[in-house]
């Protein structure tokens, strides 16, 4: 696992740590709005370039497929 990848993880659990149920502690991360259940559901729906666009946007994710953490 990239360094990158391991603090986005290590994010994912501290908000779990948190209380904060996975799917609603992705959504955080992702800035998702609505049910979060239902929106990492659209991604299903999405292309690898929209999922890409939209973590450029969020910050995570750079040149070289590998992701970095705002």
């Amino acid at each position: 696992m990239s360094k990158t990848m391991k603090k986005f993880q290590d994010k994912i659990v501290s908000l779990k740590r948190a209380g904060i149920k996975t799917e609603p502690a992705f959504a955080k991360l992702l800035e998702l709005n609505g049910n979060p259940y239902e929106e990492l559901l659209n991604f299903e729906f999405l292309s690898n370039r929209e999922i890409v666009k939209k973590l450029k946007e969020l910050g995570y994710y750079k040149k070289g497929n590998s992701l970095t953490i705002p």
